[in-house]
Parts: C-alpha cells; sequence; structure tokens
C-alpha cells in the first residue's frame, strides 16, 4: 500500500461528500468481483453525518473502506493529484447518482423488450397481410370465373381478362 498523505488526492461521493485518499488498493473479492479498498480521511462532516468518531484510527482519523469497482471512476489519476467519483455514500449506500445507472439499465432492457415485441408484431401483421392479399386474389379469379360462366350461358363471346380489367394493366397474380 502506497502512502500518499500531503498530496492532492480526493473522492467525492453520490451524496455530495468528499474524503482525502491515504491509499488505494485494488483486489478481487471471493467471488471475483473486482473492489477497490480506500485508506481515506473523511471530512468533519462525513465524520457526523455516519457517526465514525469510535471506527477512525487514532490519531490519524483514517478509515479503511471498500467499493466495487463499477461504483469508482478516475477522473484523474496521476502521481501528484487524483480525482475519483466513487457512486454511492460514504457507507456504500444508493445515491441518486448510483440509481441513475441501473433506473438506464433499467430502461435499456424495457426498449429491448418493447423491440422485440413490436417486431414480432410486425412480422405478425406481414403475415396477415400475406394472406388477406391471396384471399382477395382469388376471390377475384372466382367472380372473373363466375362471369365467363354467366357470359357463356347467355351466348355472349368470352371476354379476356384484359378486357375485364378495362386493358389498364391491372395484372392479377398467377394461379
Amino acid at each position: 500500500m502506497s502512502n500518499f498523505e500531503g498530496f492532492d488526492y480526493y473522492c467525492y461521493f453520490g451524496d455530495g461528500n468528499s474524503a482525502q485518499i491515504i491509499s488505494i488498493k485494488e483486489t478481487t473479492a471471493m467471488d471475483g468481483v473486482q473492489k477497490i479498498r480506500f485508506l481515506l480521511r473523511p471530512t468533519k462532516r462525513v465524520i457526523r453525518q455516519y457517526n465514525l468518531k469510535e471506527k477512525l484510527e487514532v490519531p490519524t482519523n483514517h478509515i479503511v473502506r471498500e467499493y466495487d469497482a463499477t461504483e469508482v471512476v478516475f477522473l484523474e489519476r496521476g502521481v501528484e493529484r487524483i480525482r475519483c467519483w466513487i457512486m454511492t455514500d460514504f457507507m456504500g449506500g444508493a445515491t441518486k447518482m448510483s440509481r441513475r445507472y441501473s433506473d438506464l439499465k433499467e430502461n435499456i432492457n424495457d426498449n429491448d423488450k418493447l423491440l422485440l415485441a413490436y417486431k414480432a408484431a410486425k412480422n405478425r401483421l406481414h403475415e396477415e397481410l400475406k394472406i388477406e392479399q391471396t384471399q382477395q386474389a382469388m376471390g377475384i379469379r372466382q367472380k372473373i370465373n363466375l362471369i365467363k360462366e354467366v357470359a357463356k350461358g347467355r351466348g355472349r363471346v368470352d371476354m379476356t381478362e384484359e378486357m375485364m380489367y378495362g386493358g389498364g394493366g391491372g395484372e392479377l397474380p398467377p394461379e
């Protein structure tokens, strides 16, 4: 663990609090989750807000806190200066900032589900349209055949399909 005391190293939390970073160590938990362990010097406000007086190391007022690596964003990570955002509050609880990511993820998943449902509905409507077109074409053929039969029965000349449609290029699909 490197000692960063005296340098310009700070982290900011999703609830608006901050703390000075004394040291950082990246670890992997037993369940495989990447963690970042900080040795921090919290502000007086954080000490009061979370009642940390008894938990601080005496006389340095340092405390060890560990956060999931996915909750930590390093804005600047240099030799002389470190700035990072920790999406949760100091104790690791949810904040508006940490909930925002889960809300966005939930919205994306919901939109993906809606997209799949819309695609399925579109495909179903295309199938229904094809069936309807086929049925209408069959109905038109039946009407043409019926008209031909009636015309033959009355002794009229057999009309071609082109004449029945007025020669306007209206074509029927093949039988």
